[in-house]
């Protein structure tokens, strides 16, 4: 089923007009989050398959894990349109993000041993702080939730 982008923008973001990193690597990653953002099923496979990447990766992702689990974690309730104030930017390159994650082929071989997830890190990173605003109204807004009495998805 097509999303609309614009039910998404719902409040101003911190994110710049800028992409968080200038790269090839990061320019295909989003126009991936473009394709995938264009569809809810291309988007939950992404969601899915970064999560089980992650659960393999966990201790070689320990500077990023936090973030990367929140930024699953808003990206999903968006899909599900649980969480939807979230700016249209911030969803973006969160989901490039993502993209880029589940990327085998990117700037560094995820094959190279030791090595292959410094970039993965170095975009996480950039990602998280460029959209920081962003995750941090997430999170609030996931507290206030469990709260209530809603479970987490």
């Amino acid at each position: 089923m097509p999303l609309s982008a614009p039910e998404v923008i719902t409040r101003s973001s911190d994110a710049s007009a800028r992409p968080p990193l200038r790269t090839r690597a990061f320019e295909l990653a989003l126009r991936t989050a473009r394709r995938s953002l264009a569809r809810r099923s291309r988007l939950m496979r992404l969601v899915l398959h970064a999560s089980r990447r992650l659960a393999h990766r966990e201790a070689a992702l320990v500077q990023v894990r936090s973030e990367l689990y929140t930024l699953l974690r808003m990206v999903h309730a968006w899909a599900r349109r649980e969480y939807r104030v979230v700016p249209w930017r911030s969803l973006l390159y969160g989901v490039a993000a993502l993209a880029y994650f589940v990327n085998p082929a990117d700037l560094l071989p995820d094959a190279l041993l030791g090595l292959g997830l410094v970039d993965d890190v170095a975009v996480i990173a950039a990602v998280a702080r460029a959209i920081r605003a962003d995750l941090d109204r997430f999170r609030q807004w996931e507290a206030t939730r469990s709260r209530n009495g809603h479970r987490r998805a």
